[in-house]
């Protein structure tokens, strides 16, 4: 998991839960499938007063034991050991919801008779806005998506690598390794595309419908989570010295702004505008509309 501290925060919870389950002898699978909630229970609220809407995590964790063949572990670590390795292996029933967010976009898309894949393209468009430390219209997006009584569907927007981002190129930088953060790393960006292909061929509503909520979010403000300021906090010299259009925004008055400070992002906004306005000026139609929104951001403005 890509968050900082989430993999040691759940290597701690699984470790104690094996523990757990050696005290208790039920070993790590069975205390696990005691404690899963069945899908049977669903929507399942916590303590804490959280909803689960839907899962089979019983069957999850079943199948991801047979295709790992968990019985034959021992006959395998045997083997390595001969040759003088040392073989592990772990169960972790690990979930959260990586975003906050999003049910009101999505909720208003529905009530005007939007389906499930423009609530979805409306609240992805959001979270960019809520969540800029988690994603952006320059980040990527891998969807898997179900239509009504169709096979499962992948849409991958996942950006490549730039043609000139080759070994070469950073061997002639004197880099042997590529950088963390900055231009140098980043792919061609991936998501505003695939949520335009969700929008086209599985969608009903129009560009400028889907949209609007986030054109309106970055409009009017919203209130800042701790974790974006941490990570406004974490980049904050490199907005001053070299990021410095992000400062601009990130950085209001040159200071990092405090917790549950009301945020606006407008020149996001004005991009989303400009975009819908041009698309809409090339043609009436939904379909072509959407056409060309994929140009303008490939070819076009950006």
């Amino acid at each position: 998991y890509r968050g900082a501290g989430r993999p040691e925060a759940s290597f701690v919870i699984e470790r104690l839960v094996d523990v757990a389950g050696m005290k208790t002898g039920l070993g790590p699978i069975e205390i696990r499938r005691r404690n899963l909630i069945p899908s049977s229970e669903m929507p399942y609220k916590t303590a804490l007063n959280h909803t689960y809407d839907s899962g089979d995590f019983i069957s999850n964790m079943e199948l991801a034991v047979k295709d790992s063949d968990w019985k034959g572990f021992a006959d395998r670590a045997k083997i390595s050991e001969k040759n003088n390795k040392i073989r592990g292996i772990g169960l972790s029933t690990y979930i959260e919801a990586c975003s906050g967010g999003g049910p009101e976009e999505a909720t208003i898309i529905l009530e005007k008779n939007g389906n499930a894949f423009d609530a979805a393209v409306a609240t992805g468009f959001a979270l960019q806005v809520v969540e800029p430390h988690l994603n952006g219209p320059g980040g990527e997006v891998p969807l898997i998506l179900c239509p009504n009584g169709e096979n499962p569907v992948v849409i991958c927007g996942q950006g490549v690598a730039p043609n000139s981002a080759s070994l070469k190129t950073f061997s002639d930088m004197n880099l042997n390794i590529v950088p963390g953060s900055g231009l140098l790393p980043a792919v061609v960006p991936g998501a505003f595309d695939a949520w335009m292909l969700l929008l086209l061929n599985y969608g009903t509503m129009s560009l400028r419908t889907v949209l609007e909520p986030a054109i309106s979010i970055a409009t009017k403000g919203y209130p800042l989570v701790p974790n974006i300021i941490n990570t406004i906090k974490s980049v904050e010299e490199l907005f001053k010295t070299e990021w410095t259009s992000s400062a601009g925004i990130y950085l209001p008055n040159g200071k990092v702004p405090s917790i549950g400070d009301f945020f606006t992002n407008k020149k996001m906004a004005n991009t989303y505008i400009r975009i819908i306005e041009e698309a809409e000026n090339k043609s009436n139609d939904r379909k072509e509309q959407i056409k060309q929104a994929r140009l303008i951001w490939s070819q076009g403005f950006i």
